[in-house]
């Protein structure tokens, strides 16, 4: 990326497009030009490296965007792919990464994506079929957080059919890996396709009722972290016991949740039942309950004291400071010339979560 645009004057909202060429992102793009008045808008096209034609593509899209008068840029993922699994979520990971900086280095106030309401019917059954809880339920937040950068959906509440039609004679990109059955979502597309719209509809009505439950518990369950929860910079947990049993389950689970991400640096956290309130493992963490409190520290076991998701570069030093932290947690910190600040916090949040995870580690 050049260095012509580290000192821009902003006047006005600068949002970054994220355009693949695909019927949904040039739908964004067209529509960022309808709307040319209201705010300054950047296209960012990705160019994983994963197709032969993925350089020329990106490039159109670039040349679409110049024709509009839109500043454009491709971005190019440098690191390799796994060769057979895992490839879109890696794909996902590394696009959103290289979005990030983007928005970092051409001075950007959010980026805007092209997810549609079929994408989030797709995202609810997938999450239906892996007996997900309520949070899994949600699917895609309107907008969310990566590491300080806000991503929004603003065609959330769009239909494909709709895009489609605004889009009839326009030029976009075939993709073909959206026809490749070998991928789970293109699965779930060709069923919600062949089958009646009621199906579709029923999964955006239960997205809407899981988020609406989401969003009280989670403003609670900040609520209650704040009052009874303490996180140290050592990088264990400890939560009031009898607070802690007066909690609903659901509740319960997300209080769980969070100081596990923040203990073990681990973004995903899997449904687990609230049974055993002595003492269980989940995640790579301890979560240990005696009569005042809980305590949760990383599990002493396979541990790597160089484990990016916990540790960066730093002045603590745990020698000096023995007898304040638990033994467990002591024994998974490196000896010294670290600060605890694990980065799976601060990727893929919602509003919720953000707000929280700063005050945590301010």
């Amino acid at each position: 990326m050049s260095d012509n645009h580290n000192h821009i004057i902003k006047n006005r909202c600068r949002i970054g497009l994220a355009v693949s060429g695909g019927i949904d992102s040039m739908y964004l793009l067209h529509r960022a030009f309808a709307n040319k008045a209201h705010a300054d808008y950047v296209v960012l096209s990705v160019n994983h490296g994963l197709r032969a034609e993925s350089a020329s593509e990106t490039e159109w899209v670039c040349s679409q965007a110049k024709s509009m008068g839109f500043e454009n840029y491709v971005l190019t993922v440098q690191s390799s792919f796994p060769v057979r699994s895992a490839i879109q979520e890696y794909a996902r990971t590394q696009r959103y990464h290289v979005l990030w900086q983007a928005a970092q280095h051409y001075q950007l106030d959010e980026i805007h994506l092209g997810h549609h309401a079929n994408d989030q019917a797709e995202t609810i059954l997938s999450r239906l079929m892996k007996n997900s809880g309520v949070a899994g339920l949600v699917g895609m937040w309107e907008s969310f957080y990566y590491d300080n950068i806000c991503f929004k959906r603003p065609l959330l509440n769009l239909h494909r059919s709709e895009i489609q039609e605004s889009m009839a004679g326009k030029f976009y990109i075939q993709d073909p890996s959206n026809m490749n059955l070998k991928f789970e979502r293109v699965g779930y597309r060709q069923f919600l396709a062949q089958n009646h719209q009621a199906i579709t509809h029923q999964l955006l009505v239960i997205s809407h009722h899981a988020k609406n439950l989401m969003s009280d518990i989670l403003y609670r369950r900040n609520v209650f972290l704040l009052q009874h929860a303490s996180f140290y910079q050592w990088g264990y947990v400890e939560i009031n016991r009898l607070a802690f049993d007066s909690l609903d389950d659901m509740l319960a689970k997300e209080v769980i949740k969070l100081c596990t991400k923040f203990v073990t640096g681990n973004f995903y956290i899997p449904n687990f039942e609230l049974k055993n309130k002595t003492r269980f493992t989940m995640s790579s963490a301890e979560i240990s309950f005696n009569k005042h409190k809980i305590v949760i520290v990383r599990e002493n076991r396979n541990l790597s004291f160089f484990d990016e998701k916990r540790f960066v570069e730093g002045h603590l030093h745990k020698q000096n400071h023995i007898k304040e932290i638990p033994h467990k947690a002591f024994l998974s910190l490196p000896e010294n010339g670290f600060s605890y600040n694990p980065p799976a916090l601060r990727r893929f949040v919602n509003v919720y979560d953000d707000w929280l995870m700063k005050k945590i580690m301010a």
